[in-house]
């Protein structure tokens, strides 16, 4: 009777000292109210590694305002233990570095792991949060609460047994050839540049002739591709519908003429002799448009000018050029931006060179994989890769491709 009046007593001290040290006691006795989530539940792996996030929450009147809490997330599996990195939780008037909690508001804190390496035998583990307190010189330890269970590693259940299978080459090109012994479609060859004019003019000015997008177009024709074959230069003239419809239809004609001009003295200049196409009249296919309605209402609908859904309900009342017109030469402020900003860019032709590159025979891809890999396309490599019968020697062609052509 006496050992146990005498445990009694050091019992009743110990809860006395415990419950008197700053509120630790009281935390301790309330530590059911502690609120934990985790995220993700169950813990997840992800490649090869694991990583998570917790939070927590103190309600009103809970935290005492000198308690420290350290929580230390703890991994439990297999018989093993994996400590993370701790977070250190204040009172409001706790001393050090560590999140502050109010006493008389609550709060809640946030926690993310670090990443740290996933071993199979953690397939089975939870996680526990074990906090240690502190007041003063007191301390304290809380039951460990469990918030999470893990780990899952569904990607691991893959069964890696995969076998190589060659599929049949296609040609992503929607382009077809005329030619029987072709291996590939042929590629493609459309060159474009435009011609500007001034208002109701069809010369050719001297500064189109030096843009920088003739240019482009002359430095294009003096280094053809040797292999190129062109068959048309097709050329559309267009006038701006602010003139009259009957002075239009000339116009546009005279600037479909000066612009075929000005191109056979580019082509005499810069294309080589080997290209014939573009160097005489017959070379030529002109299409007039005698008002761009259809360009003005497109470069309208991308413009911020003030009465532009105003002057696009014009175009759809409307169907008589004339009428419209004279709608929108109504809206004489807008008028006058119109013929600054948008009009200028209607009155035009467009030029546009029609050729192709001729695909090459499987032979001579073969050849060309020997001598000059560099000079194919992606689809010739690979078409030729298809085409070697040794597997050892195809899946080197393979492998050089995925570096070649890296962005493919």
């Amino acid at each position: 009777m006496k050992s146990i009046w005498n445990y009694f007593v050091v019992f009743a001290l110990s809860a006395l000292l415990l419950s008197a040290c700053d509120g630790l006691g009281k935390m301790v006795k309330r530590q059911a109210e502690f609120s934990y989530k985790a995220v993700p539940n169950p813990i997840e792996m992800h490649g090869d590694t694991v990583q998570f996030s917790f939070s927590g929450r103190f309600s009103e009147k809970l935290f005492a305002k000198k308690v420290t809490l350290i929580a230390t997330p703890v991994l439990v599996y297999g018989g093993k233990e994996k400590a993370l990195r701790p977070i250190t939780l204040l009172g409001e008037k706790g001393v050090g570095n560590g999140q502050k909690i109010g006493y008389a508001t609550g709060g809640a804190f946030n926690y993310s792991s670090e990443r740290f390496a996933f071993e199979p035998i953690m397939r089975n583990a939870r996680l526990e949060i074990r906090v240690t307190g502190s007041a003063a010189s007191k301390t304290a330890t809380f039951e460990p609460k469990t918030v999470a269970d893990g780990i899952m590693a569904t990607a691991l259940l893959v069964q890696h047994d995969e076998q190589m299978v060659m599929g049949k080459f296609k040609s992503t090109s929607s382009s077809s050839d005329s030619r029987k012994d072709a291996a590939l479609p042929d590629q493609p060859l459309n060159i474009k540049t435009h011609i500007y004019f001034d208002l109701n003019q069809s010369q050719v000015k001297s500064s189109e002739l030096n843009s920088k997008e003739t240019k482009a177009f002359a430095a294009f024709l003096k280094n053809t591709p040797a292999q190129a074959q062109f068959e048309s230069v097709s050329v559309s003239a267009y006038a701006s519908p602010d003139g009259e419809t009957d002075h239009n239809i000339e116009l546009a004609n005279d600037r479909a003429n000066a612009s075929v001009s000005a191109l056979i003295d580019i082509f005499k200049k810069q294309a080589p002799k080997s290209l014939h196409t573009g160097k005489q009249k017959s070379d030529y296919v002109t299409r007039e448009t005698l008002e761009d309605w259809e360009g003005f209402k497109s470069l309208m609908e991308q413009s911020t000018i003030a009465d532009r859904d105003l002057i696009l309900r014009v175009l759809t009342m409307y169907k008589d050029p004339n009428q419209r017109r004279k709608e929108i030469m109504n809206l004489s402020q807008t008028y006058l931006e119109l013929r600054e900003k948008i009009l200028p860019q209607l009155r035009r032709a467009e030029v546009t060179l029609n050729g192709k590159i001729p695909a090459k025979t499987k032979e001579q891809i073969a050849n060309a994989l020997k001598t000059k890999p560099d000079s194919l396309s992606a689809d010739e490599f690979l078409l030729g890769a298809e085409m070697e019968s040794n597997l050892q020697n195809r899946i080197a062609l393979y492998t050089t491709s995925e570096s070649k052509y890296a962005s493919d």
